[in-house]
Parts: structure tokens; C-alpha cells; sequence
């Protein structure tokens, strides 16, 4: 792979583990909606997946770490500034 492609697949894992850990967080705003059984199931779920998959995919030697590394962190930043920017963490999102 080139290092673009490396980036972006760190760049989308980044994306869809923070996606994945607001549904965690909503889940336990919303303790009265969601039984906390299920938000604490699907949190070791989802850490266990990401880390397996990510693992896989350094250890096969599909992308570079450090390029993998770097998407990863562009994209929990990028959506951290966007929530912040956009006033969502001020409207509980």
C-alpha cells in the first residue's frame, strides 16, 4: 500500500472507533433507556474488535504503523475539534 492508502485506513479506523465509543457514552447518559448491562458489553466488544482487527492488520503488514498511527490520530482529532466547533458537546451530543 502507499502511504496515502495507510493514512486513510488509519483514518477510518480513528472515525469508526470514536463513532463507536459516542454510541458507549450515549448509552450510559441514557442509563434509565439502555440497561447498563448492554453499554458494558458492547464497550468490551467494540475494544476487543478494534483491537484484534488493528492488530491483524499490522501484523499481515498491510499498512505502516507509524502512517496507520498518524490517520488514526487525524481523525479522533479532527472529530473532537469538529464536536467542539460545532457546539455539539455544549447540546449534550
Amino acid at each position: 500500500m502507499t502511504l496515502e492508502k495507510d493514512i486513510l485506513v488509519g483514518f477510518i479506523f480513528g472515525a469508526a472507533n470514536l463513532w463507536l465509543l459516542s454510541r458507549v457514552v450515549a448509552g450510559m447518559v441514557h442509563a434509565d433507556r439502555v440497561p447498563q448491562w448492554k453499554t458494558a458489553t458492547f464497550f468490551v466488544t467494540k475494544m476487543i474488535l478494534i483491537f484484534v482487527t488493528i492488530g491483524l492488520i499490522l501484523w499481515k503488514g498491510y499498512v505502516t504503523p507509524l502512517a496507520f498511527l498518524g490517520g488514526f490520530t487525524i481523525s479522533l482529532v479532527s472529530g473532537i475539534l469538529f464536536k467542539m466547533w460545532s457546539g455539539g458537546a455544549s447540546k449534550g451530543l
